[in-house]
Parts: C-alpha cells; sequence; structure tokens
C-alpha cells in the first residue's frame, strides 16, 4: 500500500489521508519500521485514536508538532479519527499544508468523503485497493481547460475499458483542483457537492462508469 511514498530515504509528501480498512495502522507501522523507522518507544511517533476529533484536539496537535522532533530525525504524527469536525478540518489547514521540518502526518478516516474539499485537497490519498497515491491525474488540467465533447474524447479510454480504479482517481485528482482553484465560487461548491456524492456511486457495485464521467464532463465548470 505504502510503496511509492516514499522514494531515496524521504517521503514524496507531508501529509497522507487512508481510509480505515481494519489493518491499516499494523500495515503503516509495519512500513515505518521497514525504512528504518522504530515505531517502539520513539518519542518522534506521535499515534492517537479519537471517537471525535475535534477544535481542542487539532489545537493539541498544531501545539506539538510545532515543537520539532526530539531527534535529529523525522516525527510521525498518526491520526485515528470516526470523525473530524469541520472547525477542526479549518484549524488545521495550514498545518496539514506546511507542517514543521521533518514533520509527516497520517490522518486515517473511515471514509475521505467525510472530510472537506480544502482539507483533503492539502492530503495525498493513498489507496489501500490499488496501493497507489492519487493526488491528481494527469488528465485533471486539460480536462478542466477542455470543452464538454473534449472531456468526453479524454476520457474516452478510461470509460471504454470501464476502468473503475483510475475513474476514481481521476475523480479524486478534479475534486482536489477544483477545491483549490474555486473554492469561493457557489458554482464551484455546488459541482464539489456533486461530484463526492457521484464518487460515493462510483464506489458501488455496478454503477455506471460510463454515465458518471460524462455527467461530469458536461457540468463540471470551465477553469
Amino acid at each position: 500500500m505504502f510503496k511509492n511514498i516514499h522514494n531515496n530515504g524521504e517521503f514524496i509528501s507531508h501529509a497522507f489521508l487512508l481510509e480505515e480498512h481494519g489493518q491499516t495502522v499494523e500495515e503503516l507501522f509495519k512500513f515505518l519500521e521497514d525504512i528504518g523507522f522504530t515505531t517502539k518507544g520513539n518519542p518522534d511517533l506521535w499515534h492517537r485514536e479519537f471517537d471525535s476529533f475535534g477544535i481542542d484536539e487539532g489545537r493539541e496537535l498544531r501545539e506539538i508538532q510545532a515543537k520539532g522532533a526530539f531527534s535529529n530525525g523525522k516525527r510521525i504524527f498518526i491520526i485515528q479519527a470516526k470523525v473530524v469536525t469541520p472547525e477542526a478540518q479549518n484549524a488545521l489547514l495550514k498545518t496539514f499544508e506546511e507542517p514543521t521540518a521533518n514533520t509527516h502526518i497520517f490522518l486515517i478516516v473511515p471514509n475521505k468523503d467525510l472530510l472537506l474539499p480544502t482539507l483533503l485537497s492539502r492530503l495525498m490519498f493513498i489507496d489501500s485497493d490499488t496501493g497507489e497515491n492519487v493526488k491528481k491525474d494527469t488528465l485533471v488540467d486539460e480536462f478542466m481547460a477542455a470543452t464538454p465533447p473534449e472531456r468526453i474524447v479524454l476520457l474516452k479510454e478510461i470509460i471504454e475499458e470501464k476502468d473503475r480504479p483510475r475513474a476514481t482517481a481521476f475523480l479524486d485528482g478534479l475534486e482536489g483542483e477544483y477545491a483549490k482553484k474555486g473554492l469561493k465560487q457557489n458554482e464551484i461548491i455546488e459541482f464539489l457537492e456533486t461530484l463526492i456524492e457521484f464518487k460515493k456511486y462510483l464506489a458501488q457495485r455496478g454503477s455506471a462508469v460510463k454515465m458518471i464521467l460524462e455527467h461530469i464532463a458536461l457540468t463540471a465548470p470551465k477553469i
């Protein structure tokens, strides 16, 4: 699951998002050990579980990570939360975007669609099904600038092959880019809400990849 997030001794991002599937933390701990980061008795590993991660917990995380590592190495924060309140998400935007040097944060939630688009855009999502990091599909920039007919042509391969994993990765990237570029526009906010619903539908067995992508191609605002 984690093979693509660590290259040449460095993480490729400072903030990651995972969906809980029962063994997520165990797999993450094993990965950290495999790359030489000790998980037992290490003061630079901060792991907490929350039923609800609220504004107070967000302030605590922000203050602790601001102090930096105890050693000269990296500091890892692992947050498992069934719910992250909107207030906490907004308060943590800068922390996730620009954490203290050598700090890396892993946020684990039941479903990534429970998070605000503004926070999602600052996290690299690790897909537990494919093992790939899917922060942004290469089609995203071209798609956003294209006309509806051009968009359908761009998505032709995914549609014809009914490639559900790639379709999901594409929609993840699209959501992040729209959130970053046009969140203050009502049209964009409404589209993001629709996009999240379509992503949930895409995750269901038997859902129509063609119908979903063609609808997105026709309705996505041009930026």
